[in-house]
């Protein structure tokens, strides 16, 4: 069984802290759980992250970024990387393909849109997106290539979508990781 994260070890990672994520709701809903949203200090109105708790464990962490804000295949928002691979190197759970993780993670860093010029000095680098099929398949999704993708692993899920939310009536792209406790 993975296991999810403790809140009280969220606010102490350096996710939480570099990208200065404050509180803006805190509810309780159904018998144990809370639905916590955030907002960093910077780009405000590009980020929102979404915790649901159970018991002190985060058993859902959403990140939604505004689509125009990251960018698409052509050109990508480095600040929007940037949040997106810390994003995923916090929640990626630690001895669950190691590797996967952290490929994806650099995946994320490293991605470049086909209009954006960057100097590569690290020939290793420049094949990183091909070791593994389910990082690409990602990285076409925070391209805007893809709809969606997602892998499971026992009980734990991580999904990126493009998404529509009506509420704020913008494309976002909704990361998301899932504990099923």
């Amino acid at each position: 069984m993975i296991l999810p994260i403790r809140y009280s070890d969220f606010l102490k990672s350096d996710f939480f802290n570099f990208f200065n994520f404050s509180e803006i709701l805190h509810e309780k809903f159904q018998e144990e759980k809370e639905l916590l949203k955030l907002k960093p200090g910077g780009f405000r109105e590009f980020i929102d992250l979404e915790l649901i708790l159970m018991k002190g464990k985060i058993i859902e962490a959403i990140l939604y970024l505004d689509r125009n804000w990251v960018g698409d295949e052509f050109s990508l928002n480095p600040f929007a990387k940037d949040i997106a691979k810390s994003f995923v190197g916090t929640f990626f759970p630690p001895g669950v393909d190691d590797e996967f993780g952290l490929i994806l993670v650099q995946g994320i860093w490293n991605l470049k849109g086909k209009k954006d010029l960057v100097i590569c000095l690290d020939e290793v680098v420049k094949e990183w997106e091909t070791i593994d099929n389910r990082v690409q398949q990602f990285l076409n999704v925070y391209r805007g290539i893809l709809d969606k993708y997602e892998i499971k692993i026992d009980n734990w899920k991580f999904h990126m979508e493009n998404i529509f939310k009506r509420e704020k009536g913008l494309k976002m792209l909704n990361m998301s990781f899932h504990w099923k406790i």
